[in-house]
């Protein structure tokens, strides 16, 4: 009797981890998902602080922010921003096959990265700096980002001319 009890038990388990396996192969393909699994990267667009985020089933488990060139150098230079965070979506890659998705945003970061590396090549002085910075973050506030990359790269083509100019 006790046999035949645990014997069903086993055969009950058994059925049961059968079932969860099919059942997680069969979930596999969900997992590039965006709603399964997502890692994702904001930027405030009135501070230029970035925001990584974690993403399981929707429900966010990890949030890291962190301070990306622009912000640091608007901060430095004391560029008065709103202070509510207006979070735009850069980036985001989801577990199954590294699926990477680069947002509208993230050639706009890119392109502020490039501006603020261009003004410390320059050495540009800090009024000068200031005062492009504060053009960059107005068109990024305002208009749409493609403007406001546009508006990166005329000043950092602008910026990087200079130095040509003044190396030759």
């Amino acid at each position: 009797m006790v046999r035949k009890w645990m014997a069903s038990r086993l055969a009950k388990a058994v059925v049961v981890i059968a079932g969860l396996v099919v059942v997680g192969l069969c979930l596999c393909p969900l997992l590039g998902a965006r709603w399964v699994f997502l890692r994702a990267t904001d930027m405030d667009i009135n501070s230029g602080v970035l925001r990584h985020q974690v993403r399981v089933l929707t429900l966010p488990v990890a949030e890291e922010k962190e301070d990306s060139r622009l912000s640091r150098e608007v901060r430095r230079l004391g560029i008065v921003t709103p202070e509510t965070p207006l979070w735009k979506r850069t980036s985001e890659s989801r577990l199954w096959r590294g699926i990477h998705v680069c947002h509208i945003y993230g050639g706009v970061l890119a392109r502020a990265t490039e501006l603020v590396m261009s003004l410390e090549l320059a050495e540009t002085p800090d009024d000068e700096r200031r005062e492009v910075l504060q053009r960059f973050m107005t068109a990024l506030q305002l208009a749409d980002p493609q403007h406001a990359e546009q508006q990166a790269r005329l000043i950092a083509d602008e910026i990087a001319g200079r130095v040509f100019r003044g190396a030759q």
